[in-house]
């Protein structure tokens, strides 16, 4: 029953099951990188994150763009919350294109099953149990040179995900994804993007810096959850 599988799958308590592929997105300078830098610390700890309970997973995270700036953003992150699990940031030139995606899916694969370091547990023996989560930034650059308003290039970028999720077990994965020119019209690109994803999560900020997300869409979860945030510098 659905219900059981929320129970015992849930990833993020009322959001994101074990195995989902969900997205964040919105419009630029809203917060959506460090909102998916405070999740995967969260996830790699777990901790509570917006008053829902947390399965510890191990995280690896993409950067397609602003390697030192997540670099930045996750030390800043760790020292106000503290290091204790698997949260790893790679930048390696990958591309869901089809003259490479088979290279990026085998790349991904390797790294989630046998290379993140499990070096901050306090017992390693727990490494291969922990459940992968894979955070891709930015949906534009992993899809580079493919059309984001064409169904079949979102289809097949969609499918070799689920490719991945078939040789990495139990592996989420979050998107951040940008919205559209239109922002009342969701995520930018092809319908087919939000079809396929379980979760769809907006990012958004008013004039003063408050931060929110809210959910949009979701396939097993009801949707309008919301939470709001502040972003806070801190000095490295």
């Amino acid at each position: 029953p659905v219900d059981e599988f929320l129970i015992d799958n849930q990833l993020v308590e009322g959001l994101i099951a074990s195995g989902d592929i969900a997205v964040l997105y919105g419009a630029a300078k809203t917060g959506k990188s460090f909102l998916a830098v405070d999740l995967a610390v969260a996830l790699s700890n777990g901790e509570v994150w917006f008053d829902r309970s947390i399965n510890t997973a191990k995280v690896l995270y993409w950067a397609g763009e602003d390697f030192k700036g997540l670099i930045a953003r996750r030390a800043a992150c760790l020292r106000q919350k503290g290091a204790c699990g698997v949260f790893s940031i790679c930048n390696d030139p990958l591309s869901l294109t089809p003259p490479h995606a088979a290279d990026t899916l085998d790349t991904l694969a390797n790294v989630l099953r046998y290379e993140l370091a499990p070096s901050r547990l306090a017992d390693p023996s727990n490494y291969m149990r922990l459940p992968p989560v894979l955070i891709i930034d930015t949906w534009a650059m992993l899809t580079a040179s493919m059309d984001e308003n064409s169904g079949k290039d979102m289809s097949a970028a969609m499918a070799a995900l689920r490719e991945l999720q078939a040789r990495v077990s139990n592996l989420t994965i979050i998107i951040i994804h940008h919205a559209g020119k239109d922002g009342s019209r969701g995520m930018r690109g092809h319908s087919s993007l939000l079809a396929a994803v379980d979760v769809a999560i907006e990012v958004d900020s008013n004039s003063k810096g408050l931060g929110r997300w809210t959910v949009r869409n979701a396939r097993r979860n009801a949707t309008g959850a919301s939470g709001q945030f502040r972003l806070k510098q801190v000095s490295l």
